[in-house]
């Protein structure tokens, strides 16, 4: 793409991990809410689902643009990049919503949490939107820029999301043999993003 690339740093592998360490370690004492077992299951369901179209996205988008040299085009790219990432999260934040608080001490803080920290995401994502909509695709070194300003922007939003995950497992340090951490350990969707790692 000319000068310089769109910025897209694979940083799922890196948020998720540490959202899946710290909700192994959250507390699992009796409590109203969804059952463990299959909160965790939504869960780990709903965001493997999340990460797997996520990494489609910004490969194919990636890949568009590699070789292409219309600021035009490339601007129309991003643009269909960025809603559909916002489309994306969208679902994940309905399905989160969905299956509610897990029925374990401080269920309801760590959904609280976790939607804040989508919620902020998503806005920063539709901030990115809002940047790139004016921007005239007169020359290609200035959109290139432009990118620049959005990575560096949702490179931060990424990393807070991620200090917000790993912040739930401080919520308590209950052993890593109680129910929801039990449920996390063994479903095959939290485990394949762990080993993705």
């Amino acid at each position: 793409m000319g000068a310089k690339k769109f910025r897209m740093n694979n940083w799922f592998k890196t948020v998720l991990g540490l959202g899946f360490i710290s909700l192994m370690l959250a507390a699992c004492s009796s409590a109203s809410g969804t059952p463990p077992a299959k909160w965790a299951s939504n869960y780990c369901s709903s965001m493997y689902t999340w990460y797997s179209q996520a990494q489609n996205d910004t490969n194919g988008f990636e890949s568009l643009i590699h070789n292409q040299t219309d600021p035009s085009q490339i601007k129309t790219e991003a643009q269909n990049f960025l809603q559909g990432e916002v489309s994306q999260l969208q679902a994940l934040q309905s399905k989160v919503k969905a299956n509610g608080s897990p029925s374990v001490a401080d269920g309801t803080k760590l959904h609280n949490l976790l939607t804040l920290a989508l919620t902020k995401y998503g806005q920063v994502l539709q901030g990115a939107q809002n940047t790139l909509a004016p921007i005239s695709t007169s020359s290609i070194t200035n959109l290139a820029n432009v990118f620049e300003q959005i990575g560096t922007s949702l490179d931060s939003a990424q990393r807070t999301l991620g200090k917000t995950l790993l912040s739930i497992g401080q919520l308590s340090t209950s052993s890593s043999d109680q129910p929801l951490a039990q449920a996390l350990n063994s479903n095959k969707y939290c485990k394949t993003l762990r080993a993705s790692k």
